[in-house]
């Protein structure tokens, strides 16, 4: 039996994509919000979207500086030009912001295997160890915040 899951995306006011997300419980428990834009159906569990005649499976949408990558402009998705993310991308020097970058890289590193394990998990259509599922929505609430802190900083 296959089961299609909906793919959303959310944007912010400039039209940026700031979120990626599907129906699936397990795989983003946080969930879909109001104001989220349904984009598609497909039977992967991970975020997955079409941008400049690219399909993306679970692309990052944030660079390590916190700044977006893509937009959405009427229905389509594109990559946002060089200028564009130039323009986001704080001249700072607080000291803090290479703080949040190093803790970033950290998480990313530790977040490697609990989602390893889970998309293994998918994979096998087992559920996945409620462990690597715990770990990984800790490491993702503790990126979401690292990256809040980090626009309010710049």
């Amino acid at each position: 039996m296959s089961i299609n899951n909906k793919h959303y995306m959310r944007i912010d006011a400039q039209n940026r994509i700031i979120a990626g997300l599907t129906d699936d419980k397990i795989a983003y428990p946080g969930g879909v919000q109001v104001g989220d834009i349904f984009t598609h159906e497909s039977g992967n569990r991970i975020f997955e979207m079409f941008a400049d005649g690219e399909w993306l499976s679970n692309p990052p949408l944030e660079n390590v500086d916190g700044v977006y990558l893509f937009k959405r402009v009427g229905n389509r998705n594109y990559h946002r030009t060089q200028d564009e993310i130039d323009a986001d991308t704080p001249a700072s020097a607080d000291p803090r912001i290479a703080e949040i970058h190093t803790e970033l890289d950290l998480l990313d590193q530790q977040a490697i295997r609990p989602m390893l394990d889970i998309r293994v998990a998918i994979l096998r259509e087992e559920e996945p160890n409620e462990v690597d599922v715990e770990k990984a929505k800790n490491i993702s609430d503790r990126k979401r915040k690292l990256r809040q802190e980090l626009r309010e900083l710049q």
